[in-house]
């Protein structure tokens, strides 16, 4: 069941909530450094002038079809955005893919980990999902670590699954059922 509103979920350090056009500016400022652009599949590099209101008003037309649920990662003490963490589902299979990311000054310091953890609840829990599964690119362990930490297997590498520029990537991909949660 897909609620009227974007839930904000609370961790010990950090607020999830919805975007809103306001964050624009932060969020294409944060998006900018290639090593952010590079870890995600729909980044552009560079992030043209004024794609950060685009970006968010898709996310915004996204949530209120149901199919994806996009929030911001905001430090609890400042109110600061830092990132964003996303869960595209699908409805008939009741399945979830998790896609998150953060400002280059924010990575290592178990922001992800926290992140991901309250969406997972959230997945599982009030949109009653029965999978959620989520990648990362080989070059990017750090992440494979993360989704670790909040209990997803490993299920494979997923060869040339995605193209990103004019390259094919191969997915390393990890889930965790709701019978594991």
């Amino acid at each position: 069941m897909m609620p009227a509103t974007i839930a904000i979920l609370e961790t010990e350090r950090l607020i999830l909530r919805g975007f809103q056009l306001e964050d624009s500016g932060e969020f294409e400022r944060l998006i900018a450094p290639k090593e952010v652009t590079d870890g995600t599949l729909s980044f552009p590099h560079p992030v043209p002038e004024g794609w950060g209101i685009e970006r968010i008003n898709r996310t915004l037309e996204r949530f209120a079809s149901g199919e994806h649920y996009e929030f911001a990662i905001c430090t609890r003490e400042s109110n600061k955005l830092i990132g964003g963490i996303g869960l595209d589902v699908n409805t008939r299979h009741k399945r979830g893919h998790l896609g998150y990311w953060l400002g280059v000054d924010f990575w290592r310091q178990g922001y992800a980990t926290e992140a991901s953890s309250a969406v997972l609840d959230y997945g599982f829990g009030t949109l009653e999902l029965h999978r959620i599964e989520a990648g990362h690119y080989p070059r990017n362990p750090t992440s494979g670590r993360v989704l670790e930490k909040i209990g997803m297997r490993f299920e494979g590498v997923m060869r040339g699954d995605l193209l990103k520029g004019d390259q094919f990537e191969d997915t390393v991909m990890y889930a965790r059922l709701r019978t594991d949660f």
